[in-house]
């Protein structure tokens, strides 16, 4: 089959088998606008409802293989009017499909829920909010047998080249994830990238050293081979 590597992740020496799938999520919540000072009980605060589906949802990490996060909200017209759309964008992450199913399941609920508590009577007619939500798989997640002939080469390779490896549990997503899911088999060996995705992300020449010298040992004994 067809393989490789794919050079990302933290510490060097580092190779990452499993990996996580990610689904992005959208929410908008549809209020009702109306006069902030003259009218407000004839509104329906659609950034209220958001703040109250954002109350009831789980964040953070949610068992040890699943986490999801909130990523940016936005919404609103103007500061003396009852805001009428709300969106929300985030993520779900996880190492079980099943798991991450369930979860896109619960935060729907959650979503459909919380925008049938709000309604407001203007004119004897009923308006209720209302929530519409998507999801799209990023990627899919990679689950590699650490016995396999690829992670072998890798794991041979830091032993001659004397790099101390690890076989690691990752939570990030790389292009791995998207040649895995075209079945080309791509462990992800670390580079040795500090603080990523900040300002303060760095990599010290020490560990970009270390990291060549075990992609030329990778080369050499797989040219050998």
């Amino acid at each position: 089959s067809t393989k490789g590597f794919s050079l990302d992740s933290s510490h060097a020496g580092s190779i990452t088998t499993r990996a996580p799938a990610l689904d992005k999520w959208k929410v908008t919540f549809y209020g009702k606008e109306a006069h902030a000072g003259i009218d407000p009980s004839k509104g329906i605060n659609a950034i209220k409802v958001a703040a109250e589906a954002l109350e009831r949802m789980p964040q953070g990490r949610i068992d040890h293989e699943t986490t999801i996060n909130t990523g940016t909200i936005n919404g609103g017209l103007a500061h003396n009017i009852v805001a009428p759309k709300a969106t929300i964008k985030g993520e779900i992450r996880s190492h079980n499909m099943d798991t991450l199913k369930e979860t896109k399941n619960l935060i729907s609920d959650i979503f459909e829920q919380v925008a049938q508590e709000f309604k407001v009577k203007v004119n004897s007619e009923l308006i209720t909010a209302r929530a519409e939500y998507e999801f799209e798989r990023a990627f899919s997640n990679i689950y590699i047998d650490n016995e396999t002939e690829i992670v072998q080469l890798a794991k041979d390779s830091a032993k001659e080249a004397d790099v101390e490896f690890s076989l690691d549990v990752g939570g990030g997503g790389s292009d791995a994830n998207i040649l895995y899911e075209h079945d080309i088999v791509t462990p992800v060996l670390g580079v040795g990238m500090n603080d990523v995705h900040s300002k303060a992300e760095n990599i010290k020449i020490e560990d970009m050293e270390k990291s060549v010298s075990w992609f030329e040992k990778i080369i050499e004994l797989y040219t050998n081979n």
